[in-house]
């Protein structure tokens, strides 16, 4: 058993932070590194987003800790709420049983004091607000100005150039000019082997030659000169859309009837027809399945998150096996499955880099109490092993701990414990009368950890 005449102390050193609005967005060079850097201050499989010190993300921090104080505690203040501008450092802490840990992190609160107040301005006005630690965000007025106008149509929704008339909520009209940059109207692109047809884009998503006049958008007249056509309001099978074209063999065009689904239907057979020998009727004649979205999702191998420059990999696959009959030339190449790899760097910092907050230093931490028989106490026991004589143990467990920071002759003599796992213990003694008329005896325990 070791000497009870010494105590622990722990200080706790926070280094001072800036919290200045200029500071929050001109961040400057990244000299407070990644944070949160400390894996053992968060609990076993905690997965935490790391910033960098100008707000960027720095990947991902995988707590190692099985411990109550970092598993089952709430940690605060909270890096959104806490009043200290976005990108500082700041301390969270949290306390079980009378310990108190501590970790840095980076604050997330762009600032909690805004002007102008939104009662400043009239209600449904938009305006920007600045923060304290200055950041900017646009909000609307609240403030009972009457009726205030409101102008509609937008000029914003109006093309540049042209004129229109603004009516107010409050009343009234007036003239006003668009500003909205629009595209010019395409020429029309008049098919010169049929002027009568012209190249569009249908309400179904049908593209090819229909009718000038737009009157007829249900006939798509097929030349043989162009592989471009398109029948989207139609599903094949697969869920697909449909290209239809004719080879350069066959002169002049063809009408393809779409106007409803039975009639699409016969053209696709009419077109597959074969003959008794196994010979197409109309070889000239085709279709095929367009697979539009023929890329998968990208997977991406897990990133790492160590220090120090890493490479990974994400993947994707263009496919077109969804169809039972594909258009040849979806995917590149002309080929029908081709994955594509590509090769991602990630740095996350030096090793050696950054301010890492120092490891936690050991305490003695109260563990249990445990009864001793009066009847077997002597008051010699007392002797270099009392807890706290003055004050007997009467704040309760949550403060049993700071009873080893006093020695028996609350002398305030340190100390500290050296090696984790190790045990110690000390006496509190309850009498009633006189001191020698003992009632009452606790052992209270502790650990180094």
């Amino acid at each position: 058993m070791f000497n009870l005449s010494k105590i622990i102390l722990t200080t706790v050193l926070l280094q001072a932070i800036s919290t200045s609005a200029a500071h929050a967005v001109n961040c400057g060079s990244r000299d407070l590194g990644f944070l949160p850097n400390q894996s053992t201050r968060f609990c076993l499989g905690e997965r935490v987003n790391r910033y960098t010190y100008c707000g960027g993300s720095a990947g991902v921090l995988v707590g190692v800790t099985d411990h109550p104080i970092f598993c089952e505690t709430t940690w605060s203040p909270d890096p959104n709420t806490v009043e200290v501008c976005a990108n500082e450092r700041f301390y969270q802490q949290a306390t079980r049983a009378g310990t108190t840990r501590d970790r840095a992190m980076y604050s997330r609160n762009e600032g909690w004091l805004w002007s102008p107040n939104r009662s400043s301005v009239c209600s449904g006005e938009p305006f920007e607000q600045t923060s304290n630690c200055g950041f900017n965000r646009t909000k609307t007025g609240t403030k009972d100005c009457g009726c205030v106008d409101s102008w509609s149509p937008s000029r914003d929704s109006i093309c540049e150039g042209e004129t229109f008339t603004q009516t107010s909520s409050c009343g009234g009209t007036r003239e006003r000019t668009g500003r909205m940059e629009c595209e010019e109207e395409p020429e029309i692109d008049v098919n010169v082997k049929d002027p009568r047809t012209i190249w569009t884009t249908t309400a179904q998503g049908d593209e090819g030659y229909f009718q000038f006049n737009g009157s007829e958008t249900n006939i798509m007249v097929i030349y043989n000169d162009n592989q471009d056509n398109i029948v989207r309001r139609y599903r094949s099978p697969s869920g697909h859309a449909y290209k239809v074209w004719i080879d350069d063999g066959e002169p002049g065009g063809w009408p393809l009837n779409i106007v409803d689904r039975e009639s699409f239907d016969i053209w696709i057979d009419y077109i597959d027809e074969i003959k008794p020998n196994g010979q197409e009727y109309h070889p000239n004649k085709h279709w095929c399945e367009l697979v539009e979205n023929i890329w998968s999702p990208w997977v991406t191998d897990p990133i790492p998150t160590e220090c120090g420059v890493h490479t990974y990999q994400r993947r994707r696959t263009c496919s077109q096996q969804s169809a039972a009959k594909p258009c040849p030339f979806s995917c590149p190449n002309g080929s029908m499955n081709q994955t594509v790899v590509e090769n991602l760097t990630i740095d996350n910092g030096s090793c050696g880099g950054g301010n890492p907050d120092p490891d936690p230093t050991p305490e003695w931490d109260f563990t249990t109490i445990t009864d001793v028989n009066p009847a077997l106490w002597s008051t010699s026991n007392l002797s270099g092993n009392a807890c706290l004589r003055w004050r007997s143990g009467s704040l309760g467990e949550d403060k049993q701990r700071k009873i080893l920071q006093m020695d028996t002759s609350n002398t305030g003599t340190t100390y500290p414990c050296s090696t984790p796992g190790e045990t110690d213990f000390c006496y509190v003694v309850y009498s009633e009368g006189n001191p020698n008329n003992i009632t009452t005896v606790d052992q209270v325990n502790f650990r180094c950890q």
